[in-house]
């Protein structure tokens, strides 16, 4: 059996309930003043009981030194690759700028991540020198092989018998050498002097071991003449005539005597003579295109 205390004996009152009193002996609920004891487990705190909320401290605040070393790293992958790498150099300014206003508000305190952002700043340099030095390679290698495969062309065109300047005087409208129309022994001369006429069609007898005689058709022959008036070496071994008799493309006859295609230049004030044949629908009607040269003189055309 308890036995009430000492309070309780000698007033004869029984002793009040436990509580805790405030520096002034005021008593207060458990948690409404600083230091208040934890609750008894089970009771929920007592609302009010948790100070304000502090600010995030400067060393966790890094979005500028994040974002300068995300820009750093995306500016530093694509400038390797050509013509695509001028929008890495543009990441790769915004990524410095970022960076270094990373970097000064770090050194004074105010934000976080400055190693981030000196990483992010130096990546985004790198980038926008590696960006600039691409571009400046891949700009030189291209004006390179533009120029090696213009210079293929002209020799080619060379070797053609074509003249540059003839090229250029044709894309600018200026050139002079333009064809027409004449009738078959009728000579047609070029504005640079080049000379050429084709006699009368004139049915032949092919050989035994002719080729295209096969079709219908009658064989006739042509004799092409050349005179070469223009002050250097013409090739006729590109002009190539092609025939046309009663609205119908004729066939070549190779045979013997026939020299379709000339093998020899024709100096300067020199002519050339060499002969064709064909398999025509009808002899009386006979139109026989020719073209001197590749876009240097336009198609000459002979008809009866």
């Amino acid at each position: 059996m308890s036995t009430p205390s000492d309070d309780a004996q000698t007033t004869g009152q029984p002793a009040a309930p436990f509580s805790h009193a405030t520096d002034h002996g005021t008593p207060t609920p458990y948690g409404n003043s600083p230091g208040a004891p934890t609750p008894p487990p089970g009771q929920p705190p007592v609302p009010g009981s948790y100070g304000p909320q502090q600010p995030r401290p400067a060393a966790e605040r890094r979005g500028l030194a994040i974002t300068a070393l995300v820009l750093g790293i995306v500016a530093l992958l694509g400038c390797w690759i050509p013509f695509l790498n001028i929008g890495s150099a543009v990441v790769g300014i915004v990524g410095v700028v970022l960076g270094i206003v990373a970097i000064v508000k770090a050194s004074r305190g105010t934000v976080g991540g400055k190693v981030m952002a000196i990483v992010g700043t130096a990546l985004s340099a790198l980038a926008i020198a590696l960006s600039i030095v691409i571009s400046v390679a891949t700009a030189a290698f291209v004006t390179a092989t533009v120029e090696e495969q213009s210079d293929v062309i002209e020799q080619s065109l060379q070797d053609a018998g074509v003249d540059p300047q003839d090229l250029e005087a044709i894309a600018s409208g200026e050139a002079t050498n333009a064809g027409g129309v004449v009738g078959f022994a009728e000579t047609y001369t070029y504005a640079d002097g080049l000379a050429i006429s084709v006699s009368a069609p004139e049915e032949f007898t092919p050989g035994e071991y002719a080729v295209g005689v096969e079709g219908e058709g009658t064989p006739v022959v042509f004799e092409v003449t050349i005179e070469n008036g223009t002050g250097a070496v013409f090739d006729p071994s590109l002009m190539y005539p092609v025939v046309a008799s009663a609205g119908t493309e004729s066939e070549a006859v190779y045979d013997d005597g026939i020299d379709m295609l000339p093998s020899s230049k024709v100096q300067p004030d020199k002519s050339l003579t060499y002969t064709v044949a064909y398999m025509v629908a009808d002899p009386s009607d006979v139109q026989v295109d020719l073209e001197p040269g590749f876009l240097e003189y336009d198609t000459l055309t002979v008809t009866s």
